[in-house]
């Protein structure tokens, strides 16, 4: 009849269930919620019982190219290991800084400490020319699966300067230990194997 308008057709029992079957599919495929978002930073102050220089005053020294890292380091991902070669990314875990930039502002903090003087990055004056040249590569920095214990292992030289003579390259490879497999315990590990990698260096300029 003219004026009158059709009610709409109430949907089907089906169409209801599929609709839900639908919703429920959707949320099963979005996984359980990420936990908030951490950024990590190593701190600028290592081990306290890191002890003081006793170099020879006046020494300058030189860390030559950086502090070369590997590639997948390059990164804010936070990595663990997943078998021999494959790599995951840590959920909720960020570097706040590459490590690319951070490990080598810490390694020289940590060498000036334990040398007793200040070690240069990048090209100096020739008036002002160091009397030791460092280099230094850091092979491996990698956090096991379980997120217990980073494996360290770098190479590094140690040249007088002025010598015209090649330089002995050293290398080492050791484990730091995590306390606690979280963002602190991670951080702190990290932090530490700078730390230990500065004396194993400075060890062999003592011998």
């Amino acid at each position: 009849m003219p004026g009158l308008r059709r009610q709409p057709t109430p949907p089907s029992r089906r169409a209801v269930l599929t609709a839900v079957a639908a919703t429920l599919l959707s949320a099963a495929c979005a996984g359980p919620a990420l936990p908030p978002g951490v950024w990590l930073r190593l701190p600028l102050d290592a081990d306290p019982s890191l002890p003081a220089g006793r170099m020879a005053a006046g020494e300058s020294w030189q860390l030559v190219g950086g502090l070369v890292v590997p590639g997948h380091l390059d990164r804010d991902a936070v990595l663990v290991a997943q078998g021999r070669g494959a790599l995951r990314p840590l959920a909720g875990l960020r570097w706040a800084e590459p490590l690319r930039d951070t490990l080598p502002r810490l390694l020289r903090a940590d060498l000036g400490r334990l040398l007793g003087t200040t070690v240069f990055n990048g090209p100096l004056p020739a008036a002002a020319g160091p009397a030791r040249q460092l280099r230094v590569t850091l092979l491996a920095l990698d956090l096991s699966e379980d997120s217990r214990v980073l494996q360290v292992r770098a190479q590094w030289s140690i040249g007088m300067a002025a010598a015209v003579s090649l330089p002995t390259v050293q290398q080492a490879a050791w484990p730091v230990p995590v306390a606690v497999a979280d963002a602190d315990g991670i951080a702190l590990a990290h932090r530490r194997a700078v730390a230990e990698l500065a004396q194993r260096i400075v060890a062999t300029v003592a011998r």
